[in-house]
């Protein structure tokens, strides 16, 4: 280079360049700057702020479509497991949601069963905002996540998992899945020591939850797969869960659960089917998933509906849609696999299908409909905006679908014709009313059925009738858990027996008339003076 010509600026070395900046006086780089400040305008306050907003949204739409659950009393199985946390639990089976979440929740909040159901949509909350962090690792933008979350949190099917508060497993298990399945998707190495363990800790506390996750250790080789990880890295921690499923398995077999070494008889709940009763089921799954706009309550809620076969073509379809991306069919594979793994374990108990075996299936779902709107809008400006008006969409159609399933009725205006929320009601009206009428201590209940005068009188108003008793006496020994529930809030009752009359072998209990809806219609102490000799 010619003396006296300066050198270019972007010539200089480094070294030369700070020299002459210090000569002349200049300041280094950083030197005098002021300390950075959170702002509203700053692009990392932006992204927390939609965050937050994010959050808020899901909260308000899970209020929105639960909001009146609030006002629903325990019943059936929450009595039960209420009556376990008590005295303690007898086997390892779903320890967690049966023993220690009902112990703990009773040790906080008593018999009080507002709390319990803020604590279940608490969870669920919980549980949409581990799908939108899902959605989030599958690189989908926050607006489609968002949706993807409420298409799960506001999900018709999922009503009972949300208002039964004994069906608290089915959420707790697929809150500890997610999360294990978030750290796969989001960790750099999952497979370290440190990792396995938490992996194994999530697992094990799913498992025993809800064995409904039994199958997920499978998923691991798809994860790496879809982050383009070697799969010998998989190895590891798919070895680890698998050891885990298998120790659940062997234990769950052990203790001979639903009487499983004896092969349940076809009709039983819990009776495995093989054969073409399968396709039913899957076809009936697929519909009560995809099937969301119109009431889900047409037909007895434990019974196949063998004319779906349409949606189960129409979820065949979507899935072929959805795997014609090829810059996201990694991801719909894994988000498909997710929905028929965690299905496959119900898919066999024909005798016993229910919708909240879909809690955590949809899980997994949700996100795959996400990458399907996103692959078609990735390249448009529609995406956001489109995303947005369909969670408006679907929240405000489930409102109406549980609300139409919560107040849907039978026979009269005072009977709800879905279980869920009729046993609710018939424990809460008969508790309240035993409350005022007063049982003495050390007493013995006898709960006295209508039927009888009913069969006197008026047995065509009453079509639910049947030869030794009717629906309604089930219904109420049901949703108290053949006195449970009784013994639970009134400690000073020993006893609890059921009866269509006063005989002799019921003299000195507390005789209590009941209506069908739970009400107390007579009570009083019964003497023997008044009962019938047995010839008469």
């Amino acid at each position: 280079m010619r003396r006296g010509v300066e050198e270019p600026m972007s010539k200089r070395s480094g070294k030369t360049h700070h020299r002459k900046r210090h000569e002349r006086g200049a300041k280094r780089p950083g030197e005098g700057r002021r300390p950075a400040t959170f702002s509203a305008h700053h692009p990392g306050a932006t992204r927390i702020l939609f965050d937050v907003a994010c959050v808020a949204a899901l909260a308000l739409a899970v209020l929105l479509v639960y909001h009146r659950v609030f006002r629903y009393f325990f019943a059936q199985d929450d009595f039960t497991s209420l009556w376990i946390a008590r005295q303690g639990p007898a086997t390892f089976w779903r320890v967690l949601s049966s023993f220690v979440y009902f112990r703990v929740g009773h040790l906080l909040f008593g018999l009080n069963p507002v709390a319990f159901h803020t604590v279940s949509l608490t969870l669920h909350a919980a549980c949409g905002l581990l799908v939108f962090l899902v959605a989030r690792a599958l690189s989908l933008g926050r607006t489609t996540s968002l949706l993807c979350a409420c298409l799960f949190v506001a999900h018709p099917a999922l009503y009972a998992s949300v208002c039964a508060i004994s069906s608290t497993g089915e959420i707790l298990s697929c809150v500890f899945v997610l999360a294990a399945a978030l750290y796969l998707l989001r960790a750099q190495r999952p497979e370290r020591p440190g990792g396995l363990l938490l992996l194994a800790t999530l697992f094990a506390a799913s498992l025993l939850s809800k064995e409904t996750a039994i199958f997920f250790p499978i998923l691991v080789f798809f994860i790496y797969w879809q982050r383009r990880l070697s799969l010998k890295r998989a190895l590891a921690p798919f070895s680890v869960l698998a050891a885990v499923a298998v120790a659940y398995a062997y234990l769950f077999y052990r203790a001979n659960m639903f009487g499983i070494r004896e092969a349940p008889a076809a009709g039983e709940p819990y009776a495995v089917t093989l054969g073409p009763a399968l396709v039913t089921s899957v076809q009936t799954y697929f519909k009560w998933s995809l099937n969301f706009l119109e009431a889900l309550k047409r037909h007895p809620m434990n019974v196949l509906d063998e004319k779906a076969s349409v949606w189960l073509v129409a979820g065949a379809a979507l899935f072929a849609v959805m795997l014609l991306s090829r810059r996201d069919r990694r991801k719909s594979v894994y988000c498909i696999l997710w929905f028929l793994i965690t299905l496959l374990p119900v898919i066999p108990l024909t005798s016993h299908p229910y919708h909240y075996y879909l809690y955590m299936p949809l899980a997994g779902l949700c996100p795959a409909v996400g990458l399907l709107i996103s692959g078609r809008l990735r390249k448009t400006t529609l995406e956001a905006p489109i995303s947005a008006a369909l969670l408006v969409l679907f929240v405000f159609n489930s409102y109406i679908l549980v609300s139409r399933i919560e107040r849907a009725t039978v026979v009269d205006s005072a009977r709800r014709k879905d279980p869920v929320f009729d046993r609710a009601i018939v424990a809460g009206n008969l508790i309240t009313d035993l409350r005022a009428v007063g049982l003495p201590e050390q007493s013995r209940l006898l709960l006295v059925s209508p039927l009888k005068a009913i069969m006197e009188g008026r047995v065509a108003e009453h079509p639910y009738l049947v030869m030794g008793g009717s629906y309604w006496d089930t219904n109420l020994r049901t949703a108290i858990a053949e006195g449970i529930g009784v013994r639970l809030f009134f400690p000073q009752v020993d006893t609890v027996a059921f009866a269509q009359e006063m005989t002799p072998q019921f003299e000195g209990f507390t005789a209590v008339g009941y209506t069908w809806d739970g009400h107390v219609r007579t009570a009083g102490q019964v003497p023997a003076a008044s009962l019938p000799l047995p010839n008469q």
